[in-house]
């Protein structure tokens, strides 16, 4: 969420570990990925960050860890990797999917230009830099960037040709 949307979750709860530790007993490890993510989701303290992280990684789910294609989870459960982007109604029925509906969502645009200058000047940028950014997506196109006239926008960007002193 913070890489493609720029949305950082809420912090976990202090006493995660036992939380954790308790679920992972109370868990069928038999269940499918997303049921045992929905059990996780269950607890309100651990709802908070999952409702939105768990989705894309659902959406995902037919890459394993080393990016091999599979159609079932290792305990032999076909993976249904739809679902809705947080934060908005647009629903994915798989990774493509889930792809092409994140490069229309107008958030991605405005983080690929927040990470890009972020990466570029060595110095964060935020909400206060709402206008900054806004200006990069614009000149990359808009709705029509492309990841190299996004960075090509942040090349020539005023906030990366030019420097200020320490504040």
């Amino acid at each position: 969420m913070e890489r493609l949307l720029c949305e950082a979750p809420p912090p976990p709860p202090d006493n995660l570990s036992d939380k954790i530790k308790a679920q992972q007993v109370a868990a069928d490890q038999t269940a499918s990925e997303r049921d045992r993510l929905a059990q996780h989701r269950a607890s309100p303290e651990c709802n908070a960050c999952h409702q939105t992280m768990d989705v894309i990684g659902l959406g995902l789910e037919n890459y394993d860890a080393i990016g091999e294609f599979r159609t079932m989870d290792a305990n032999n459960h076909l993976i249904d990797p739809s679902g809705t982007l947080p934060g908005s109604t647009q629903k994915f029925s798989d990774a493509v999917e889930l792809a092409t509906t994140l490069a229309q969502d107008p958030r991605v645009l405005n983080c690929m230009a927040q990470q890009l200058l972020t990466y570029g000047t060595g110095r964060e940028y935020s909400g206060a830099d709402t206008a900054l950014l806004d200006a990069i997506v614009k000149a990359a196109g808009g709705t029509e960037a492309t990841f190299q006239r996004t960075l090509e926008a942040v090349v020539l960007s005023p906030a990366f040709r030019s420097r200020e002193g320490n504040k």
